[in-house]
């Protein structure tokens, strides 16, 4: 248990910290406040940018060995060094994309509302090109010898990288 003494002391300590403030009564016009110094802020620096061309949310890019892969509504397939924003390799597949970037550094993937299936190599020379029976929503994944393909009626799909060919669907009932 504390002692008296203690007890004194710490209140005499709080009383005497509470002499020394000011009045903080906000209708006391005696007493100028001065305004909080602001602290630096950071801000965002544009470090480069380059134009690729009309977007929409199904076209996310995609980032592999210090390359980014970028696709436009119109087929434009654009790839650039993530730190300089040198243009490495600008292309067209020929087609609407509707959901794209999906890339293994090797292998370039995008998908077209028309349920088009596209694979160029990251210079825009075609490998394959495949159809699945609806549009494709979500940009394709790109692993291990496959990729992965999600379409508009619920059907995943997993493609042979190397041809494009069906290796096995999931059918699943949308909501």
């Amino acid at each position: 248990m504390p002692s008296i003494k203690l007890i004194s002391v710490a209140i005499a300590t709080l009383l005497a910290g509470c002499s020394t403030m000011q009045s903080l009564n906000p209708f006391d016009n005696s007493v100028k406040l001065t305004p909080l110094s602001v602290a630096a802020t950071s801000a965002t620096v544009t470090r480069w940018q380059v134009q690729v061309g009309n977007a929409s949310p199904g076209l996310a890019p995609a980032y592999v060995n210090d390359t980014i892969y970028a696709a436009a509504l119109d087929g434009t397939v654009v790839a650039v060094n993530a730190d300089t924003g040198a243009q490495i390799a600008r292309f067209n597949v020929g087609a609407r994309i509707a959901a794209g970037v999906g890339t293994d550094g090797t292998l370039l993937v995008v998908g077209t509302e028309k349920g088009q299936v596209i694979a160029t190599d990251t210079a825009g020379g075609k490998k394959w090109t495949v159809s699945v029976k609806s549009a494709v929503i979500a940009p394709p994944h790109v692993a291990d010898g496959m990729v992965l393909i999600s379409s508009g009626d619920g059907t995943l799909y997993g493609l042979d990288a190397k041809d494009g060919s069906t290796r096995w669907t999931l059918a699943r009932t949308l909501p």
